[in-house]
């Protein structure tokens, strides 16, 4: 994610970095984001437990903040439409 959505800095594998950029996004200054994750089958196969914690991540503390809790957390907080998509492909 750090890569694909530029962020402006560094997680160094630190998750509450990666949640903080996850819940900021400001530099991409979009009204809504849609994150495919291509090759669902092969998503982190042999790390079932980092699977997880991305899929709980997303579920529980990025989307619902989009949704929500942007209003609340952030001055100026304006909620934005945040979709994640398996998939095993893209057509273009």
């Amino acid at each position: 994610m750090e890569t694909e959505l530029c962020f402006p800095r560094s997680c160094d594998g630190i998750v509450v970095r990666y949640l903080d950029c996850m819940r900021d996004l400001s530099w991409l200054n979009f009204d809504s984001y849609e994150i495919y994750i291509v090759n669902q089958n092969d998503f982190l196969k042999l790390n079932i437990e980092d699977r997880e914690n991305i899929l709980n991540d997303f579920n529980n503390i990025i989307l619902p903040y989009w949704e929500h809790d942007v209003l609340y957390q952030c001055v100026g907080g304006e909620c934005k439409d945040f979709k994640v998509y398996l998939v095993d492909e893209i057509e273009f």
